[in-house]
C-alpha cells in the first residue's frame, strides 16, 4: 500500500471542551486518524529564497468563505514554510459556484493569492531535544470527559491537534508568542503498508514582532517526543498594513 499520512479526526471541533495546558498531552493512540494530508508542494508557489528549511505546513480548512464586497464563495488555504532565516506564508483560494441545491461546485483551479514574507531580526534560538510523553504520567492531571459547562465555540482544530504535544512545550510556545496574530498546529500519522509508524506536530504562532515554530515527532510507541523549537524576532515588515492583512483561519 506504500506511505500513508493521515489527519486525526476529531469528533466534536466546534463547542469542544476548552483546551487546559496544565493538562498532560492527549494520547495518539486514543484518536482515529483518517484524510489526506495536502502538501506545501501541492501549492505550487512561488517563495521567497531562504534558508534550510524546518517544516511546512497547509491549513486546509474547507470553509466556505464569501467576499461581503463581490460576493464572490471560495475556499482558502494557507500555506507556511518555517526556515532559520523565517517564515513564509502563502494564501490561496478557490472559487466556488453556488448550485441549486444549495451546495457548491469548485470554479477553476488553486491560486496563489498573496504571499508574506517575515524575515529574522537576527535573533533566532534554535532548541533541540527529548521530552519524555506525558500522556500516561498519573502525576499529571490528565483531561476529563467534557461538560456543556467547559465548551467553547471559538476552540479550532490547531488547538485540538496542539494537545497532544506533552505539557511543557505546549506551555512554552504559548509563552513565547502569547497572543499570535496567526496560529496554525497540525497533527499527522504517518503509516507504511497500513501500519502507523510514527505521528508529527508541526506548530506555528506568528505575530508581527516575533514567532515560534515547533517540529515534534514520536514513534510509535516511544517514551519521548524529539522536539526542535525555533523562536524568531522579526523584522518590522516594509508594508505597515502586511500584519493587518494575514488572513485568520478559524
Amino acid at each position: 500500500m506504500g506511505d500513508i499520512t493521515r489527519y486525526p479526526k476529531h469528533r466534536q471541533v466546534v463547542g469542544a471542551e476548552v483546551p487546559n495546558r496544565l493538562t498532560a498531552g492527549s494520547d495518539v493512540n486514543d484518536s482515529e486518524w483518517s484524510g489526506s494530508v495536502v502538501a506545501f508542494a501541492d501549492l505550487n508557489a512561488q517563495v521567497p529564497a531562504g534558508g534550510t528549511v524546518i517544516t511546512d505546513c497547509v491549513d486546509d480548512d474547507r470553509k466556505v468563505r464569501r467576499n461581503r464586497r463581490t460576493g464572490r464563495y471560495f475556499f482558502r488555504r494557507i500555506g507556511w514554510q518555517a526556515r532559520l532565516d523565517g517564515i513564509v506564508v502563502v494564501v490561496c483560494e478557490r472559487d466556488l459556484m453556488p448550485q441549486p441545491d444549495g451546495r457548491f461546485k469548485p470554479k477553476g483551479g488553486w491560486r496563489v493569492i498573496s504571499t508574506h514574507d517575515h524575515r529574522s531580526d537576527g535573533s533566532v534560538k534554535n532548541r533541540t531535544g527529548d521530552v519524555v510523553d506525558d500522556s500516561a504520567n498519573p502525576a499529571i492531571p490528565s483531561r476529563q470527559p467534557s461538560t456543556s459547562a467547559g465548551h467553547d465555540a471559538s476552540v479550532t482544530k490547531s488547538d485540538r491537534d496542539l494537545e497532544y504535544l506533552p505539557r511543557a512545550v505546549r506551555l512554552g510556545v504559548v509563552k513565547l508568542v502569547p497572543s499570535p496574530s496567526y496560529f496554525h498546529c497540525q497533527a499527522v500519522q504517518y503509516s507504511v503498508d497500513g501500519q502507523p509508524t510514527h505521528h508529527r506536530v508541526s506548530v506555528l504562532r506568528l505575530s508581527t514582532t516575533g514567532a515560534v515554530v515547533v517540529l515534534a515527532s514520536r514513534q510509535m510507541n516511544a517514551g519521548t517526543w524529539q522536539v526542535q523549537q525555533v523562536h524568531y524576532g522579526l523584522k518590522a515588515p516594509a508594508d505597515p498594513h502586511e500584519g493587518s492583512r494575514m488572513p485568520r483561519l478559524p
